[in-house]
């Protein structure tokens, strides 16, 4: 067989895999989106900063899915990845952590769709957001995403995000257990 072949038959499979890994990526960063645009008029009523976060957000997955089935470049799989994992890590602090830059939640806060309650935090502190049905399901879908993309970058990327991810894992889970955060 020459290497013409060989080579050929090597990279077939290779790129009919990448097809299928990107379509999973543009898929579930579609559902992130549409999560995400199911909660922008809920945030309208509590807070417009908020909305208008939501509404970046939304934007931002949209094009990358649309990136995602249009390129074949590792800038917009690196950028869909600090993205994506940026969003999840942002997700994880506001509902573990009283951050002063979101508006207090009492009783003014109103209800998560499909939330257990009335959305007021079981943690102590009043900006810690409550975690609903639509929550979960965005955050699975982004995790889903964040895999996709790895298995699409290159290996140096994939070795600082999973490098990267780890210390952040154990960084978030040290502070915790040190009491230095709620």
């Amino acid at each position: 067989m020459s290497g013409v072949a060989a080579s050929t038959q090597v990279r077939e499979p290779r790129v009919e895999a990448d097809g299928a890994v990107r379509a999973v990526a543009a898929g579930s960063v579609l559902v992130a989106a549409t999560a995400h645009v199911w909660v922008i008029p809920e945030h309208l009523a509590e807070w417009l900063p908020a909305a208008a976060f939501f509404v970046v957000v939304s934007a931002g997955q949209l094009a990358l899915a649309w990136l995602l089935g249009r390129s074949r470049s590792g800038a917009v799989v690196t950028a869909g990845l600090l993205g994506t994992i940026g969003l999840v890590v942002f997700y994880v602090i506001t509902r573990t952590v009283d951050l002063p830059f979101l508006p207090a939640a009492h009783a003014e806060h109103l209800p998560t769709a499909w939330g257990v309650g009335n959305g007021i935090p079981v943690f102590p502190g009043d900006r810690i957001e409550e975690v609903g049905v639509p929550d979960l399901v965005c955050l699975a879908a982004e995790l889903v995403t964040i895999s996709a993309l790895c298995a699409l970058a290159t290996p140096v990327v994939r070795r600082a995000v999973t490098s990267g991810l780890c210390t952040l894992g154990a960084a978030m889970l040290a502070v915790r257990l040190l009491g230095l955060v709620g």
